[in-house]
């Protein structure tokens, strides 16, 4: 089996280590702190502060190599599920979520197809079963919009236009089905302002409750409304039980026009929201730093990484603008009215520190950030990962063009599209 080679920093993980340890030592006294080399987590009134310097960890001694101790990601897929022709149970258009079960099997879910919206897959890739139709009734779905491992080993699947949440086994058997009503948000809506739909689930914690983000609120002349949103923490049962937040997120980015109506927002990197285990994560990507919460919404850690260059060039700008154009279509008309566009807008200085919405958290609590690709049309051109204490260990290749799904101890698994655009799931040997 061939693999990519990973750059990785072998002593830095034992330094963070280290360091966490002074820290946690370090917290009974006021300013202490925990050094490694260009690493140093300190405590700030009972919050852990992770501050890594890539300029610092780039020279450290033992720092930046590539070798067998490196972390790696097979070069070709060891498991590949989807087809651009053939059986109807291989072909994806929509998928929502993959998940890797306990013994292997595969289960993906695709709002696409109204006879099964979530189909089980055998550890090599076979199609086994297939459930969730489009309909209101038990095991039905309007539009399937989450998919996550439960506690035990059951599935949790939202239907964000129902508002419902279903529970299944590993054989697809339905468990159970729970409305919920998801409030605007809490306390509740201000005089003059009204509720917009569009409150959903993030995720599950590992106890069973849920994370849930409430719909926002608009003005009664349905004008978004500029405010702190907070979440919700529901039971197992649907039922809300703590209010949480708010988290940070990110500001509005500038856009680009289209003729056609159409906007465009160059370098938005977005805003992570993400559930796993008792933690919840946030960040917005307008700089590199990422918040982790326990599960009562109690600030716990921040991660931060400093020293890489984020400037905007006037060549990414120019590669942003000929591609605008070339959407034009030939029409000169339309070609024009781009161009006076584009000749008002104003390209932000920097670009953000990373894609918000792809962040992963895998199954030994390593924090994934993918680096936020310059160039139009690009994938990340890297994964940072992250030790449990917020610790930089270095910098993941993972194959072009896969939108991560779940990192597992041994293995990467996620949706993969063909030049046609054509979906596919891919799972990748990962040697850590």
């Amino acid at each position: 089996m061939s693999y990519n080679v990973i750059r990785r920093i072998p002593a830095l993980a034992a330094a963070a280590a280290m360091a966490f340890g002074l820290a946690v030592a370090a917290c009974e006294a006021p300013g202490g702190s925990g050094e490694g080399e260009g690493f140093l987590l300190r405590d700030s009134a009972g919050v852990a502060l992770a501050e890594n310097d890539l300029a610092a960890l780039a020279g450290a001694e033992g720092g930046w190599v590539d070798g067998t101790s490196a972390w790696r990601v097979s070069e070709a897929p060891i498991v590949e599920i989807g087809v651009q022709d053939g059986p109807d149970e291989y072909q994806f258009a929509s998928i929502v979520g993959v998940l890797r079960l306990p013994d292997g099997g595969i289960v993906v879910g695709d709002r696409s197809h109204p006879e099964g919206m979530i189909r089980f897959y055998d550890p090599e890739g076979g199609f086994v079963r297939r459930m969730g139709r489009a309909g209101d009734g038990p095991g039905e779905f309007r539009m399937l919009f989450g998919l996550w491992s439960y506690r035990g080993d059951s599935i949790a699947a939202w239907d964000l236009q129902a508002s419902r949440l279903s529970v299944l086994d590993q054989e697809g058997e339905l468990g159970r089905t729970l409305s919920f009503v998801i409030p605007s948000d809490d306390p509740p809506a201000p005089p003059g302002l009204r509720a917009m739909e569009g409150g959903r689930v993030v995720g599950p914690f590992r106890d069973g409750t849920f994370l849930v983000q409430p719909g926002r609120l608009v003005s009664a002349g349905g004008e978004p409304v500029e405010y702190q949103r907070r979440y919700l923490r529901s039971s197992p049962e649907m039922e809300v039980v703590d209010t949480l937040g708010p988290f940070p997120r990110a500001g509005a980015s500038p856009t680009v026009r289209f003729p056609d109506g159409r906007r465009a927002a160059p370098f938005a990197g977005g805003t992570v929201r993400l559930v796993r285990g008792d933690r919840i994560y946030t960040g917005s990507a307008e700089r590199y730093e990422l918040q982790v919460y326990d599960a009562q919404g109690a600030l716990e850690r921040v991660i931060r990484l400093h020293g890489r260059d984020l400037a905007i060039t006037e060549p990414l700008k120019e590669a942003y603008r000929e591609r605008w154009l070339a959407e034009a279509g030939g029409d000169p008309g339309a070609a024009r009215q781009l161009e006076s566009a584009l000749a008002d807008f104003t390209f932000p200085e920097t670009a953000p520190a990373y894609l918000g919405a792809l962040v992963q958290v895998d199954s030994e609590d390593h924090l994934w950030v993918p680096q936020y690709p310059l160039a139009p049309d690009e994938g990340p051109p890297g994964w940072d990962v992250f030790d449990p204490e917020g610790g930089f260990l270095g910098t993941v290749a993972v194959p072009e063009g896969l939108q991560v799904q779940q990192v597992g101890r041994d293995f990467i698994l996620g949706v993969w599209r063909d030049g046609m655009g054509v979906p596919y799931v891919r799972m990748y040997a990962l040697e850590r």
